[in-house]
């Protein structure tokens, strides 16, 4: 699979894994460049993005980008996330619950997020209760978060008419965080949606296919990163 190289003023195609990407690209075709500050219409460098970052805090973007985008190369996932116990604002969702699988997030060394998801089935099933933990390792903007995600929806369903107003439930959903915080996202039944961060219910949704549409960005069959999907539902 070709992508983009990064490469000082120049976009280039190549076999290997480009540079660490510091902005959210607009398109799949344009992954390495970011919005000049104070420029209309123009595009920089991505190297660029690394001066513009805040002290102490990842690019908001990298986290998502790298996670959904590049997670496509095999060596990716690594199984060396320690065994986690069950979240306890799980536990009213989640009825006798089962470790279904865990994987550590990496690209290029850099531990990104660890991930864990629990059900009340034995295997994995879309139709069994289920919660998904992701603890981040960096700083995610989020506004980033909830960009991204439905990007993720939008590219796995193509155009659907209730976007906005599946964006709007999930906006209620995702704040910023930093290294260390912890989301959990549970459901219950195809059309329902809790999640917290750090123990705190950000939301309660309601609306058709959010649990397959949300949780799919990591468990679905068409996911950027097929080896954390497997290892995730056990694989």
């Amino acid at each position: 699979m070709a992508l983009r190289s990064c490469a000082a003023g120049a976009t280039t195609s190549r076999s290997v894994p480009p540079p660490l990407p510091w902005a959210r690209p607009t398109s799949s075709r344009s992954s390495c460049a970011m919005r000049s500050p104070g420029a209309t219409g123009r595009r920089t460098p991505v190297a660029a993005g690394l001066a513009a970052a805040r002290p102490g805090r990842v690019f908001p973007a990298t986290v998502l980008f790298v996670a959904l985008c590049l997670a496509v190369i095999a060596g990716n996932t690594q199984a060396q996330a320690q065994t986690q116990p069950l979240p306890a604002e799980a536990g009213s969702t989640v009825a006798a619950p089962r470790l279904l699988g865990q994987a550590r997030f990496t690209w290029l060394g850099i531990h990104i997020y660890d991930a864990a998801l629990w059900s009340s089935a034995a295997r994995f099933d879309w139709a069994a209760p289920m919660a998904l933990q992701l603890t981040y390792a960096m700083g995610i903007d989020g506004d980033d978060l909830l960009d991204t995600s439905m990007d993720e929806i939008a590219r796995v369903e193509g155009p659907s008419a209730d976007l906005p107003q599946l964006k709007q439930q999930l906006a209620r959903c995702m704040g910023t965080v930093d290294s260390g915080d912890r989301y959990v996202a549970a459901s219950d039944g195809d059309d329902h949606l809790r999640m917290w961060l750090n123990g705190r219910q950000t939301c309660d949704v309601s609306h058709p296919g959010i649990k397959r549409r949300f949780l799919g960005i990591w468990l679905g069959d068409d996911t950027r990163s097929p080896r954390l999907s497997r290892r995730l539902r056990g694989g």
